[in-house]
């Protein structure tokens, strides 16, 4: 005879709350093995107890309701290990940020603002191939380095012309989402497959400075070339580029070209 467990007994066992059990319930997540129609109560059995705690283990991992039901409901083990080892490499990648997050506010806690070496400098209208597209400013990095690595491997080392790069239209900052456009320079002339687009990048002039060090710390060399900006009151309306120069482990070159003035 198979035992059957109330649902306190079960919760206990596997150390999730009966309101916890009934949610899973309601979600399809952890069905009991039987509920009693006329009462509503809950029966489970000995053998969902290891599935109980499979649950409980991926839900402190910060897995999804419906990523933990996939698990579950995967044909072999091989198909869940896949769906687990993804979102374990998902945390490694946001345990990573983290700690690039911490390191940046410790530095920026205790060191001033950096001072960059930032110079004039016109850009000549560019051909290049793009990818834009509507994107909330704090989602702009996760969209960016896809864009990016599809436009590279798209177009070829030999036909680049210049570092790749992403525009940044003012209403992304003013209003927190806006257009941003991902950028190769190339000497390719022909038509590119959507969503690539062949454009030419207008002339502008800007002023830059080149930003060494971990992608986390970006704002602060984005404040010290705003500084330079302002202070002789040379902006423009018009996108920001970034030009991604190079990568050394955690350390990133990342050139910032603002626009400005440079007539008056």
């Amino acid at each position: 005879m198979v035992a059957a467990l109330t649902i306190g007994q079960f919760a206990r066992m596997a150390q999730l709350s009966a309101t916890t059990l009934r949610h899973y319930h309601a979600v399809g997540l952890l069905e009991p093995a039987a509920v009693d129609p006329a009462t509503g109560y809950r029966r489970y059995t000995m053998d969902q107890v290891a599935d109980a705690h499979v649950v409980r283990r991926l839900r402190q991992l910060d897995m999804s309701i419906d990523d933990v039901r996939a698990v579950m409901a995967a044909a072999d083990h091989a198909a869940r290990d896949a769906l687990i080892a993804e979102h374990l490499a998902v945390m490694e990648q946001r345990l990573r940020a983290t700690a690039d997050a911490v390191a940046s506010l410790r530095e920026l806690l205790v060191a001033p603002l950096d001072v960059l070496d930032v110079r004039p400098r016109a850009i000549a209208a560019t051909p290049a191939w793009t990818i834009g597209a509507e994107v909330a400013l704090a989602d702009v990095a996760r969209w960016a380095t896809p864009a990016l690595r599809r436009l590279v491997v798209a177009i070829g080392r030999e036909h680049r012309t210049g570092p790749p790069g992403v525009l940044y239209e003012p209403a992304l900052f003013d209003a927190g989402c806006g257009r941003a456009v991902a950028f190769v320079p190339t000497s390719r002339t022909e038509r590119p497959a959507p969503p690539i687009t062949a454009a030419v990048l207008p002339a502008v002039d800007v002023v830059v400075g080149v930003h060494r060090g971990r992608l986390a710390d970006l704002d602060r060399s984005y404040a010290a070339v705003g500084r330079v900006v302002a202070e002789h009151r040379t902006g423009t309306v018009g996108p920001i580029r970034e030009h991604f120069l190079g990568r050394d482990g955690a350390v990133h070159v990342v050139e910032i070209a603002w626009p400005v003035d440079l007539t008056g």
